[in-house]
């Protein structure tokens, strides 16, 4: 099994450069998701982004306990917890897509930009209760984080979360021949 050990602990300033290169990154894909994922688009995700969301997650969380178990998650969760977190963070976020798409469509022309906007914001939330569970207090790698810096790379990388979530479904909608009806009525 991988493990990633890293030789210094993580600092503040390593999470305000990365939360700065993330939102860079952020900037740059937000207009593309916009072009490509118009509300007429999104619309016809709606059942598709529970399943990108789920498998996103999933495998995101399955890295994660695989690479980072013993040096920052296993002093945050009850080992027993270990494999069990990715299938309930997939199921956990697949529920939260159904309701950032639902508050979503009420942005009309923006939907798709609300969607992520709004994930981006279960960021600081997640990252919140990380703080509260020790995340920055009970691993030694992480002790030279502050909950201030832990909390605020949560907004850019979760929006660069939900950007991928939205891009995959799109992408499941032109393999399943979802995007077809869309040609047919526009022709």
């Amino acid at each position: 099994m991988m493990t990633l050990e890293l030789d210094r602990p993580v600092t503040d300033a390593t999470l305000w450069s990365g939360a700065v290169a993330l939102l860079a990154i952020d900037l740059a894909l937000l207009p593309l998701v916009h072009r490509f994922v118009p509300t007429s688009r999104f619309i016809r995700l709606r059942h598709l982004l529970p399943i990108a969301s789920a498998a996103f997650w999933t495998v995101l969380w399955l890295w994660v306990v695989a690479t980072f178990w013993r040096s920052v998650y296993s002093f945050v969760f009850p080992e027993a917890l270990r494999w069990l977190l990715p299938p309930a963070f997939g199921l956990l976020f697949a529920l939260a897509s159904l309701l950032l798409f639902r508050v979503a469509l009420h942005a009309n022309r923006y939907a798709s930009l609300t969607f992520v906007l709004l994930g981006a914001v279960l960021g600081p939330l997640t990252h919140l209760v990380a703080v509260w569970r020790g995340v920055v207090t009970k691993p030694p790698l992480m002790s030279g984080a502050s909950p201030v810096a832990a909390i605020a790379i949560s907004f850019p990388e979760f929006a660069l979360y939900w950007s991928a979530i939205l891009l995959l479904a799109l992408a499941l909608s032109r393999i399943t021949g979802d995007h077809q009806e869309e040609h047919r009525a526009a022709a």
